[in-house]
């Protein structure tokens, strides 16, 4: 069993650990202190991509369907229990998976952020250490990136492999986006926090209007002050 990908890399030696993810520690806010708690300052603009819920028949539902439904929009502080709240189950079934971008909008989000660096070919992902399904025997003795609350292992790897996270078995691939990942140039961050059903990403204003008008992505503009949902 495994979690990262044949091109992906996990990092064992804690000098080069702290080496690459030394900006991101440095750069973040308290727990709990809003997007910046997640993303580091100092970016030109945010944005807050909206996990999809989902039908019974696995279609995803993006959130401004089931506003549209309760006649209302979606905002930077839109919470969907309070928006499912507000609407009936007949449009969806399934909540927004929380710590997961699904491999679809995962998909979609690469290419955009890989068309904002200037390393593509080299880029670092974070992967909760919590999650069950990790061999403890294998990443027992890896080091960690620590955040408040939160321990990572740290992969290397191109970043169309962001792709490549996840359990891997006999025969089956379960896949994980990655909870924290950018460039060696640190012209993004994007953070998929485990108890949420958004990711956030932190850039260059170009890049945020680029996901903004992705009509693959649903996201909505964001301050570092604003709350997370």
């Amino acid at each position: 069993m495994d979690a990262g990908g044949g091109r992906l890399r996990l990092i064992g030696d804690s000098a080069d650990v702290a080496d690459a993810a030394s900006w991101v520690v440095d750069g973040m806010g308290e727990f709990a202190a809003g997007v910046r708690g997640l993303v580091p300052a100092g970016f030109e603009a945010y944005v807050r991509i909206l996990h999809p819920a989902w039908s019974a028949a696995e279609r995803a539902v993006r959130w401004s369907e089931i506003a549209h439904g309760a006649g209302t929009g979606v905002s930077s502080a839109t919470r969907f229990e309070e928006l499912a709240a507000r609407t009936s189950r007949d449009i969806w079934d399934e909540e927004p998976r929380m710590g997961e971008l699904p491999a679809s909008e995962l998909a979609a989000l690469v290419p955009v952020l890989a068309a904002h660096t200037g390393t593509p070919g080299s880029c670092w992902f974070c992967l909760w250490d919590g999650w069950g399904w990790i061999p403890g025997e294998v990443f027992a003795s890896a080091p960690r990136v620590r955040l408040p609350h939160r321990d990572y292992l740290l992969f290397a790897g191109p970043l169309d492999a962001a792709t490549e996270l996840g359990q891997r078995g006999d025969g089956y691939f379960l896949p994980q986006s990655p909870n924290l990942f950018w460039p060696d140039d640190h012209s993004w961050c994007a953070a998929t926090e485990v108890d949420l059903d958004s990711t956030y990403v932190g850039g260059s204003s170009g890049l945020i209007g680029a996901l903004l008008s992705d009509d693959r992505i649903e996201g909505v503009p964001v301050t570092p002050d604003d709350r997370v949902g």
